[in-house]
């Protein structure tokens, strides 16, 4: 990967990245905005033929993008979507979906399957948006829905959380330490905490400090994938400031 981060940490993600493959070709090209994709997007299949010209189009009230598709190309260099519109089937190394596009939007029925958790599903799409959708998971179980993607919550708010976080973390007493610490953490099936990492932090025991006052939150929602309650990676950055 190649790109810039917006702060000297590293971790969010600004401007133009570009992704490879393992054998040195390019993969995509995407544009970021303070950690979010967001405008032109190109990719590229591993054997150097492009794939995709689109771009993602935030929605600031749900803080998501959308994916809009105007040119496609399957992998044998067959234009399959010209000036977003055509017909959109990937075959992937996990997924493969297809669907029809009309003005660089998933419009009408969609289907996909997902080999490594052998499940399926069927959605409808008007202008970009889903209507509804149905996953079916390897044991035959059914799941209806209206959004593909919930991300986990902390059940009173995201403002509980910090809140509680602030009110729990035991500052170092060490003079002039002041910074950030990040750390990653699992949010499982029933909406516990699990397996937090730390990614960075800055001494003196302020990543073990931040590990401990955050799993002892127990206030989650799981997140959700297609109607299915799924295990989700969460991010958090800290800011710490000594007394002294």
């Amino acid at each position: 990967m190649e790109g810039t981060s917006k702060n000297k940490e590293g971790f969010s993600k600004e401007g133009e990245l570009t992704y490879y493959y393992e054998n040195g070709k390019k993969k995509s090209i995407t544009n970021y905005i303070t950690g979010r994709v967001s405008g032109k997007d190109i990719e590229w299949y591993d054997n150097g033929a492009k794939k995709l010209e689109g771009e993602y189009i935030q929605d600031e009230n749900k803080r998501t993008a959308q994916h809009k598709i105007n040119q496609f190309w399957d992998v044998n260099g067959v234009q399959k979507v010209s000036d977003g519109n055509g017909i959109f089937a990937d075959q992937g190394e996990n997924e493969t979906t297809k669907g029809a596009i009309k003005n660089g939007f998933k419009d009408g029925l969609w289907e996909g399957t997902f080999k490594k958790s052998n499940s399926s599903y069927q959605e409808t799409y008007q202008d970009g948006k889903i209507i509804s959708g149905i996953s079916t998971d390897k044991n035959g179980e059914t799941y209806t829905y209206t959004e593909v993607e919930i991300a986990p919550n902390p059940k009173n708010g995201i403002m509980d959380f910090y809140k509680f976080i602030g009110k729990n973390y035991r500052t170092p007493e060490k003079q002039g330490l002041k910074g950030k610490v990040y750390i990653t953490f699992v949010v499982d099936k029933e909406g516990k905490i699990v397996e937090p990492k730390i990614l960075r932090d800055l001494g003196y025991g302020t990543g073990e400090e931040a590990i401990r006052v955050v799993t002892a939150y127990t206030d989650f929602i799981p997140g959700v994938q297609r109607g299915q309650k799924v295990r989700c990676t969460y991010s958090l950055p800290i800011s710490i400031q000594s007394a002294r």
